[in-house]
């Protein structure tokens, strides 16, 4: 991540190779949860996938550990509200 934002080129591969596919992996989740009603009406997924990902690479880079399944938990609470 500290690599992309010094290297456009690394930036672009680094979103294509490895940020795109597993934001597109959770959506898959997110959109089966929509169509069973458990997501917050109003909030796109782009917007939750943002939240999961902002708080993941929040802890990577400030080298807080992702600690046990209940950031997790936490989380998954978070979006379904």
């Amino acid at each position: 991540m500290a690599e992309a934002q010094l290297d456009e080129a690394f930036s672009h591969r680094f979103w294509d190779g490895f940020i795109e596919n597993r934001r597109a992996a959770l959506r898959t989740v997110l959109e089966r949860a929509a169509g069973r009603g458990e997501l917050p009406v109003g909030v796109s997924a782009d917007t939750l996938l943002d939240v999961v990902f902002g708080v993941i690479w929040y802890r990577v880079l400030t080298g807080r550990v992702l600690g046990s399944d209940a950031v997790a938990d936490e989380l998954v609470a978070l979006i379904t509200r």
